[in-house]
């Protein structure tokens, strides 16, 4: 997969890299990649078709595992999967993804995933950045041409996956394929408790010692409240 330099999702993916507001903080990444194969990525494909070829003629048809993404025995299925393990493999390259199956991957609905994808982010970044929603859709839509594209998600399995959701509030991961174009735009993001946040409810443990556990539990699960009650009225605003 080649990595494609495009400003306008680098500007996107310096802001989202650690954004925080309250007791939240994400951190994501916007890539675009050409499917067009080169060196390691070609060798790569060239095995996992091997690989795939070998598993369909040592299975019977009716064996094979049907997927989101469709059965082995589909050219366009071998190709597709080989074009979601590169990408995944070029974002993280400490990692490896080249045993993934296509079981391991769920097709979504355009307008669900920007649904989704808004609500998450209208309790952050559109709480800091004005009009970051807009601009999200509108340079991913100039890059892989949204109107055309399907859209995939990893689902993580494996302890060690930099996509496993332990201890996140909440992850998405979305890949935004362009058949025509060849292209794919890959969209991935966390959040997490701040730890500035963790500090805090550390401090008033430390300068209260008249306080007792439950005493500051209630008043972080209260402050919680108050965060949700106020992200719940500005996602009514935006929509």
């Amino acid at each position: 997969m080649k990595y494609l330099d495009i400003p306008e999702l680098s500007s996107l993916t310096s802001f989202i890299a650690s954004c925080e507001l309250g007791s939240r903080r994400i951190k994501g990444k916007i890539e675009a990649y050409s499917c067009k194969q080169t060196g390691e990525d070609k060798e790569l494909g060239k095995q996992l078709e091997q690989t795939y070829i070998q598993e369909i003629e040592e299975s019977s048809q009716g064996s094979l595992a049907t997927s989101p993404l469709g059965t082995l025995s589909d050219p366009h299925t071998r190709r597709l999967l080989i074009n979601l393990i590169c990408t995944m493999n070029a974002s993280f390259p400490d990692y490896d993804f080249s045993t993934l199956k296509p079981e391991q991957f769920v097709k979504q609905n355009l307008g669900m995933v920007v649904n989704a994808v808004n609500i998450r982010f209208a309790e952050i970044v559109e709480n800091i950045r004005k009009g970051f929603l807009k601009q999200l859709w509108g340079a991913i839509d100039r890059v892989v041409g949204l109107s055309n594209a399907q859209v995939y998600s990893y689902v993580p399995d494996i302890e060690n996956d930099p996509f496993n959701p332990s201890g996140n509030l909440w992850s998405f991961n979305f890949f935004f394929f362009n058949r025509t174009e060849k292209k794919i735009v890959f969209f991935a993001c966390s959040c997490k408790q701040s730890p500035r946040f963790g500090i805090l409810a550390a401090e008033f443990e430390t300068e209260d010692n008249a306080s007792t556990a439950s005493d500051q539990e209630y008043m972080i699960d209260d402050m919680e409240r108050f965060e949700d009650q106020f992200f719940m009225e500005q996602e009514e605003e935006l929509y």
